[in-house]
Order: structure tokens, then sequence, then C-alpha cells
């Protein structure tokens, strides 16, 4: 969820200004450095605050609005309201819903409630345009039209992962934005771990000086990574905090406190990320899952469909990331029980995966690979020990 604030009136927002500066500013001589150093501290949360409290008049545009939970909204309505602001939501009903209980937007866009946009402007070929609308609506005449221009391609899921891999490493040499995509968190690893080996071997990332991250895999310098989780307690170069689905390019992998200094992709500005949540809030991030990936936008888009994850939002979102080109690979059987990929060797006769450098203490868990045998404590099986834990059946991780 997105949440951005418009304000109306450039006198409120100098006031602003000018209150935080007299605070920040205030003469502090007589006072002792801690004192001065509380002073300003003071300031700044006071300041910090006042910037995310609704005023009246403001207007509050959460964006991908489907993908907000009932109680999340509801409370952010509640205080609009009291503050005298507009909440205007944006998005789309046909898209991914939200993990918790949701489908206010749809329910609003079947009452008549909301403004719909009239032409698609996303696609080049004119054609594209009409199938995603089909296949939003669950068409079944959407497949054939994707056929017709040679845009899915099927057969045994490693020859699927294969092709979608290498068609996505050719957009990406061609100076081409890309972006992968999986429905389940094991061929996302599986085609992350590829990914960075190939760019190891091309001398792209340091697979030497490496941090661990939650999904078990290192990052060194030169990797992407992507952000998995909220934190207003990490804050960047602008001052701005990290928000989950944040893409990151690492300059530094700290050997000896495991954390990561990178470059966010959306602005440029530079943020330190602390061992704690790089281990438990950042993956890499060559190739995600359809979650992930809604309300990106891309010159092509390749998306391996897996069987029994074939659902008419996964699919409609997969399949319209891409302004180009999008692309289906779909798997005739079920992924294999363990699908790690092996990476080749380097020059030197190592292989190219990135190792630790920074191990664990003795006293901390190890964390092991998540394969169907060995599940990461999620939710979905730690309330249910004797379910089925395939890559098929489980939940993608958003």
């Amino acid at each position: 969820m997105a949440v951005r604030v418009r304000r109306r009136g450039a006198g409120h927002r100098a006031e602003r200004f000018f209150d935080t500066e007299r605070r920040l500013t205030n003469p502090v001589a007589k006072s002792s450095p801690q004192t001065a150093l509380l002073a300003q501290k003071a300031a700044w949360l006071s300041a910090e605050q006042d910037r995310w409290r609704f005023h009246p008049n403001q207007l509050v545009v959460v964006d991908e609005a489907s993908m907000v939970s009932t109680l999340q909204l509801a409370a952010l309505v509640e205080q609009a309201r009291d503050a005298g602001a507009k909440i205007l939501l944006v998005g789309d009903p046909g898209q991914l819903d939200a993990i918790d209980a949701g489908g206010v937007l749809g329910w609003l866009d079947r009452q008549g409630k909301t403004a719909r946009l009239s032409t698609i402007w996303r696609f080049e070929h004119p054609w594209e345009r009409d199938a995603s609308l089909k296949l939003r609506a669950g068409k079944v005449a959407a497949i054939s039209d994707y056929e017709q221009h040679q845009r899915i391609r099927h057969g045994t899921y490693l020859d699927m992962v294969d092709q979608a891999y290498l068609q996505w490493q050719s957009d990406i040499r061609a100076g081409r934005s890309s972006i992968l995509i999986a429905a389940d968190n094991d061929t996302v690893g599986m085609l992350n771990e590829r990914a960075q080996a190939d760019r190891v071997i091309q001398g792209l990332v340091d697979a030497e000086e490496t941090a661990l991250l939650a999904d078990t895999l290192c990052a060194g310098r030169g990797d992407t990574v992507i952000a998995r989780r909220n934190d207003r307690t990490v804050a960047d170069s602008n001052g701005d905090f990290l928000r989950n689905g944040t893409l990151l390019d690492v300059v530094r992998a700290g050997r000896r406190d495991g954390s990561l200094t990178a470059v966010r992709r959306d602005t440029g500005a530079i943020v330190t990320l602390h061992r704690d949540y790089v281990e438990s809030a950042v993956e890499l991030g060559y190739a995600t899952t359809a979650h992930r990936s809604q309300g990106i936008t891309v010159d092509t888009g390749h998306t391996v469909v897996t069987q029994g994850r074939l659902t008419r939002e996964l699919l409609y979102v997969s399949m319209t990331r891409g302004r180009g080109g999008n692309y289906a690979y779909v798997s005739e059987n079920d992924p294999p029980t363990t699908n790690r990929w092996t990476p080749p060797c380097n020059r030197n006769g190592r292989r190219s995966s990135p190792k630790c450098s920074r191990q664990k203490a003795p006293n901390e868990p190890l964390t092991k690979s998540a394969t169907p045998n060995n599940p990461k404590p999620t939710a979905w099986n730690a309330s249910a020990p004797n379910t089925t834990t395939s890559p098929k059946s489980q939940p993608p991780r958003t």
C-alpha cells in the first residue's frame, strides 16, 4: 500500500517549515551539550509527527488500494475523517486482493461508486490492450490472442524456468527493463540464484564480501536486493524510510556486522541496512512473485506459470507488467520436490554462487534452506503441521 498526502495551500506548508526551523535553531548556548541534543531530537520528533498527521482539506491517495485490507482501510478512513481530510482510492479490483480480509475496492466498483479510466495507455501493441481486458474478465478467448502472437510457451518445468530466464537475461543485456515473475517462492529463489551466479562470473558481483539474507542466500557489492518490510527506523540519505518492495543496488557488504549499504532504485538515495533487518527482511531482487510485481511497469515481463497456481488474478497481473511484451512460460508438470539450482564453476573451478563471509555465532540457530521437506515457519504451515507443502501449495510471500 502506498499512501501519498497532498496539502492544499502554500501558507500551511510555509508555517510548518518555519516553525520547525525555529525549534531546531533555538539558542541553547546556556544549556549543556546533552540538553541541546535532546532539544534538537524533540524538535525533530515533533516535526516528524506533524509530517504524518492528517490536516483539514488534505487529499490522501491510497495507491494499489485493492491490496489494502478492510481493517487497515477502515482505520485510515477514520483518521482522515477525524482530521477533516479526504481519502481517494486508486487501483484495479481485478488484480490481486489483500492477503487479509479485503474487497472494499471491488465492492465500491460493483456499487457504481467509482470512476473508471476509458483508455489503456501502457501497452505498445493495440491487440494487447484488448487481450488484457479479456484476461481481466477471465475470458478464455484471451489465451488465443496471446498464443497467436507467440506470447505463450509450454514444456517441462525446468525447460520453462530456463527459457524464461534466458529471455529475461537477453532483454537486460539489450538495455531493456525487464522482470522475472514466478508463482511460488522456490522458483523465485532458484531464478535469483542463477541471476546472481551469472553476474558473479561476469565480475559484476563481489562473491567474497557478502551478507546473509532472509532467503538464506547472500548478497555482495553489485547485487540487486529487495526490501520486504516497512521500517520507519531505517532512513535513507533523503530522510525517507524504507518500504516493502523497494529495490536496491548493493554498494557495500559489511563483513563483520552483516550490514548492507545500498542505493535505492526509485530515488537514488543511499541507505545502510543493519544486520537484523538484512537477515529478516531483505532478499535478492532479480525475480519476484506476482504479488510483489503488482504496480511495477517495465519494458518486458517473463512469467513462469506452475501447475495449481494459474488463478485469473495472478495471470492478469503477471501478463500486464510489460509495455512492449508479456510472456508466459507454462509448466506442464509439477515442479520437482527440490528445485534448487546448482551454480556453475567460475574460471578458477569454484562455484560462482557467493558464500556468506560472516559466520553465525555459536548460539545462533542455523537457517536452513526452504524446501518442501523443510518449509519456512509461516502461519500457513505452523498452524497445520500435516499440510502438504509442495511448491504449488505454498502461498506466495508478499
